[in-house]
């Protein structure tokens, strides 16, 4: 069985995600050559779209990608087994960090 860690569960909303009702304000420039500015405008007018909405889609759903990518850990069921073990164990601090928390516990 395999566990998927979501890191946005755990650290709340993705920064980019659009309250609904709230406009736009932010700007994005972006400098292309008129052949690749060609190129995208002709795409989002197959679409039926205007040349921001397209590129705002297509900016934001790789964005997507790369945040799935980057902050999802997929665990194999063995991997999963060990990481709920670690957490249900009790903490047991190593003698570097005995000498740390006795330090600042010092000062």
């Amino acid at each position: 069985m395999l566990r998927v860690i979501d890191m946005w569960s755990l650290y709340g909303t993705i920064p980019y995600m659009k309250i609904a009702g709230t406009p736009a304000a932010a700007r994005l420039d972006l400098r292309l050559n008129p052949a690749d500015k060609a190129r995208i405008a002709r795409a989002a007018d197959l679409r039926g779209v205007p040349l921001s909405a397209f590129v705002r889609d297509a900016v934001l759903r790789e964005a997507e990608s790369v945040m799935t990518a980057e902050l999802t850990v997929t665990l194999s069921a063995e991997e999963s087994q060990r990481f709920l073990k670690a957490l249900d164990a009790p903490f047991q601090p190593n003698a570097k960090l005995r000498r740390a928390l006795a330090r600042v516990e010092q000062d």
